[in-house]
């Protein structure tokens, strides 16, 4: 049996064209090309390619769906045409646009596409897709912080407007003579507020020179209130009052003629005889003193 020869001019040429064949793909794999599912191409068209470059990627839904092939300028209307291609699980309805984006701070661009929701008519291959420029995120920031910088000069406009530099003055010219009005009175006063700070210091100089004489009036009225304390003054008074109510008692009674007093007090007639009796006793003692012979005989020898 007869063995197949490959001579060497196969062995090279088929060694080159698998060679060829791995130098393409690999070029189209970094060029962003779908290399084993169909495509389709598309076209599109914006003012301005924005930076937009070749192999940027197409998105939907956040997803990499397709990629851009070429950016060429349309010598007859300075259009920017754009071919890209599209994996063709993704169906262009009728409805649908392309949008120039930004994906990063860095302003790098990519085609997102907005589908118009129509199931019934769509877009065939190499078919032209209507686009538009979308904002960059700066732009969007931008457009964020415009209302802000408007409120803020609007702040400063009210600022600027209630800071009036005519007021400012006024005020400033205000405080300046309030400041000397008080810098007047202030010295006005000085030499009474001397005064009185030299009086309060006599004051208490004299304190602290007869300390020793207040302390000692303080111990006497410590012991004149202690001998007031000791002096049972409620008990005395209690006594008193006794002793009034007392005399109080008897002088009723004695008004109202009760015992001998009374009766002596309130009878005239006995009171006329009591006089009586003691005029005669008088008299007779008058009588006694002048002529006591009379009354009394002494002897010698015993006899009367």
């Amino acid at each position: 049996m007869n063995k197949l020869k490959v001579s060497n001019e196969t062995l090279v040429g088929a060694f080159a064209a698998i060679t060829i064949t791995i130098l393409l793909l690999g070029y189209n794999f970094l060029k962003g090309e779908e290399l084993f599912s169909t495509t389709s191409n598309y076209y599109v068209a914006f003012p301005d390619a924005m930076g937009l470059q070749s192999s940027a990627a197409v998105m939907h839904k956040g997803i990499k769906v397709g990629s851009v092939r070429k950016i060429m300028l349309d010598d007859t209307n300075g259009q920017i045409v754009v071919e890209f291609y599209l994996n063709d699980k993704v169906k262009l309805d009728k409805g649908s646009e392309i949008k120039l984006v930004s994906t990063d701070l860095f302003n790098t661009r990519a085609l997102e596409i907005v589908l118009g929701g129509s199931k019934t008519a769509f877009f065939e291959s190499n078919d032209t897709i209507p686009g538009s420029i979308a904002g960059g995120l700066l732009d969007k920031v931008g457009e964020q912080f415009t209302p802000l910088v408007a409120s803020i000069n609007s702040l400063v406009d009210s600022l600027n407007q209630a800071i009036d530099p005519s007021k400012i003055k006024g005020t400033v010219n205000n405080l300046e003579q309030s400041t000397a009005s008080l810098s007047a009175m202030l010295s006005d006063k000085n030499s009474q507020l001397n005064k009185i700070l030299r009086d309060v210091a006599s004051i208490s100089n004299n304190i602290k020179s007869n300390n020793e004489v207040i302390n000692a009036a303080l111990a006497n009225v410590e012991a004149i209130t202690d001998s007031l304390a000791k002096a049972r003054l409620t008990e005395t008074i209690a006594q008193a009052h006794l002793a009034l109510e007392q005399t109080t008692a008897v002088m009723r009674k004695v008004n109202e003629g009760e015992g001998s007093l009374g009766m002596l007090v309130n009878d005239k007639k006995l009171y006329d005889n009591l006089n009586k009796s003691a005029a005669d006793l008088d008299s007779l003692m008058v009588d006694l003193k002048a002529n006591p012979k009379r009354y009394v005989h002494f002897s010698v020898f015993g006899k009367k």
